[in-house]
């Protein structure tokens, strides 16, 4: 007679192999879901640090905008105008002589 509750008897139907298999199958679903949300938490903080530099970029640039805007508001003024002539262009007026430096 094999009855479970006998003393001796209550190890016999549970075979060490079986335990390993279930062991075995429990790790791998912990790691696979740990593998899953581990994946998502990482990919979510590499998005997270990009919207932060983009966002910082945003900023960058709309305050390049407003500095342009204002330079805008102040072509219509002829100084101004003059005076950007001279600097980007080199021009002058026709009684004007210019001095050239070449250094060797």
């Amino acid at each position: 007679m094999n009855r479970r509750w006998r003393p001796g008897h209550a190890d016999r139907g549970r075979s060490p192999l079986r335990r390993l298999f279930v062991l075995a199958l429990v790790a791998l679903v912990i790691g696979g879901l740990g593998w899953l949300y581990g994946s998502r938490l990482v990919a979510m903080g590499r998005l997270s640090a990009e919207v932060r530099y983009l966002k910082q970029s945003e900023e960058n640039l709309l305050r390049e905008i407003a500095a342009l805007r204002e330079r805008l508001d102040e072509a219509d003024d002829p100084a101004v105008v003059e005076e950007e002539a001279r600097r980007v262009l080199g021009w002058g007026y026709p009684d004007e002589e210019r001095l050239v430096l070449i250094w060797r």
